[in-house]
């Protein structure tokens, strides 16, 4: 998947003792975060969030390729219904407008007895409801279009030769949970696919190219993802798997899979890079102290080269390099 989600995370609230990152058990989704810093993974571990649209595609072909979730259709599916689906369960102060339009002196007047509320109206409202009813019983929910989408995704892995063989392998294992413990943290891992000494996930993208496609394993830090599953294996299992895949299937026509294989010397760097991380996060729990990305003044600056404003300037400048006057 673009995004793992673990359909089993609990969720904190934000009483005082739910902030306790302890209570909850690690994931390699939460520690890829520490990457930006301890602040950004520990809001993470502590507030699951809302798929957005764009996410909910690669849950549906994950779903329907591996089983498990009922893929729905859901009538009124939108941003807004989204976000009024978020306020609902965050708890915010909302208002239901029952007016046709928001404009006119009704509008006016209930915006203004209403200030400080979130303002949905009545038919964003009833779809959010019903967002919520469909997916509290463990259905992904998705657009017209979205669900032609991730159909045409599923069927291009399966068309896929060496998907194909790899997914539909003997005693192969789907969508396993592993609970287990790392350097006396608990842990929870959930790989996409695993059989005797492999280790697969897939993975939703805008491009497989194998020129391009690298650039989301490594911003999305997929070499410390599937580092920490191989580990979580090897201490549950005591075997180490010795292959490991990633499956990249394109969101977009023509939906093209590229089945990409981990090199060993990437795979310890995303190990190294997890410990390092590990480490760190460890050390913020015991401190009870969580950095952002700097606590003191960051001297903001930058190179012209890299946005082409040094170019215009020397296009607009005498032999002697003085900006030449400009008559437009």
């Amino acid at each position: 998947m673009s995004d793992e989600t673990d359909t089993d995370v609990e969720q904190a609230d934000d009483s005082p003792m739910s902030l306790d990152t302890r209570s909850l058990p690690m994931r390699a989704t939460v520690l890829k975060l520490m990457s930006k810093s301890p602040l950004h993974a520990r809001h993470a571990l502590l507030h699951q969030t809302d798929q957005t649209l764009s996410q909910r595609l690669g849950t549906a072909e994950h779903a329907l390729l591996l089983g498990g979730a009922e893929v729905r259709i859901a009538d009124g599916l939108s941003g807004k219904s989204d976000d009024a689906a978020r306020s609902i369960r965050a708890g915010e102060p909302i208002a239901v407008y029952d007016g046709a339009t928001r404009r006119g002196k009704a509008w006016d007047s209930f915006a203004a007895e209403n200030a400080g509320k979130t303002i949905y109206t009545r038919k964003e409202y009833d779809q959010a409801k019903n967002v919520i009813d469909m997916e509290s019983s463990g259905c992904v929910l998705v657009t017209k279009s979205q669900h032609r989408h991730a159909l045409a995704m599923a069927e291009s892995v399966k068309s896929n030769a060496r998907a194909r063989a790899i997914l539909e392998a003997p005693n192969t294992v789907f969508e396993s949970r592993i609970d287990w413990t790392w350097a006396g943290r608990s842990w929870r891992s959930t790989p996409d696919a695993r059989g005797f000494r492999w280790l697969a996930d897939l993975k939703t993208t805008k491009s497989a190219d194998p020129a391009e496609f690298w650039r989301d394993a490594k911003r999305y830090g997929y070499d410390v993802q599937m580092a920490v599953y191989r580990h979580a294996i090897e201490v549950t299992e005591g075997v180490r798997p010795q292959t490991v895949y990633i499956i990249a299937v394109e969101s977009s026509p023509p939906y093209d899979t590229v089945v990409y294989e981990f090199s060993e010397r990437r795979l310890d760097s995303g190990w190294r890079k997890a410990q390092e991380w590990h480490a760190r996060w460890l050390d913020c729990e015991r401190r009870g102290v969580w950095p952002g990305y700097a606590d003191g003044a960051v001297e903001l600056d930058w190179h012209e080269e890299e946005d082409g404003e040094l170019e215009v300037e020397r296009a607009m400048a005498n032999d002697n390099g003085v900006r030449a006057a400009v008559n437009w």
